[in-house]
């Protein structure tokens, strides 16, 4: 029962208080940093949570439900996993999703590796040997991932100019000899015209779908969408 402010009827309410802290407030009661009345009011029925250090078998799944929910389906090696299960996690949960994000914004590539989490994320150097190929895993996916608007695009514009590159044999050399070839040439312009060519091919093969493209060429998905922004079609006029 309580009596609004100004008025002399009581109105009757029907709730329930869930208060939460990390603190040990009987600590803080006994250091008379908190009311004892109110202790023992809010000391109904206490639930406690131990840390998420205290209970590392929560952490794949936990880190599986957050990579899903940012619309993730690349893999995770394994060692990542067991990394995270070794961390003191003063954040706790928040610490944890926090750190999904951070992955998923700044990893580029089909998968994710262990050496790319922070460095204080790490009790062991992680080999950043190109040819070891890592143990990889499959994080279960709870709910379908998102299917961005701008995923599709139309296919590339037909007749677009983009000449080959021109190799010619020197005079005098035998045939059997690999061609040079022919200068001066833009080197600039070469490597936009191969860059763009694989872009092209990668759209092809996956129907336009910019995610499946962009984890063919080894690229974050903003990434491949910037590049694709910057591109300077010319369509010759009708």
């Amino acid at each position: 029962m309580y009596e609004p402010v100004g008025s002399a009827e009581s109105i009757s309410a029907d709730f329930r208080v869930i208060a939460a802290t990390n603190r040990d407030l009987k600590a803080e009661v006994e250091a008379g940093r908190f009311r004892r009345d109110l202790y023992y009011r809010l000391m109904v029925c206490p639930v406690e949570l131990p840390a998420l250090r205290d209970r590392p078998t929560d952490i794949a799944p936990l880190f599986a439900h957050f990579w899903a929910a940012r619309g993730e389906t690349r893999q995770v090696e394994p060692t990542l996993i067991r990394e995270l299960e070794r961390y003191e996690w003063p954040g706790n949960v928040r610490e944890l999703e926090n750190l999904v994000e951070r992955l998923s914004v700044c990893c580029e590539g089909p998968f994710i590796r262990a050496a790319e989490l922070p460095a204080h994320f790490r009790t062991q150097r992680v080999s950043d040997n190109a040819s070891e190929l890592p143990e990889i895993m499959v994080l279960p996916v709870p709910v379908s991932p998102p299917q961005f608007a701008d995923d599709l695009i139309p296919a590339p514009v037909a007749g677009e100019d983009r000449p080959p590159l021109h190799l010619v044999q020197p005079e005098g050399t035998p045939s059997t000899e690999p061609a040079r070839p022919s200068f001066p040439v833009d080197l600039t312009a070469m490597l936009r015209r191969i860059e763009e060519d694989f872009i092209d091919a990668a759209l092809a093969q996956t129907n336009g779908n910019r995610k499946a493209a962009a984890d063919l060429l080894g690229l974050q998905r903003t990434t491949l969408v910037e590049k694709l922004r910057r591109r300077t079609r010319v369509v010759p006029a009708p």
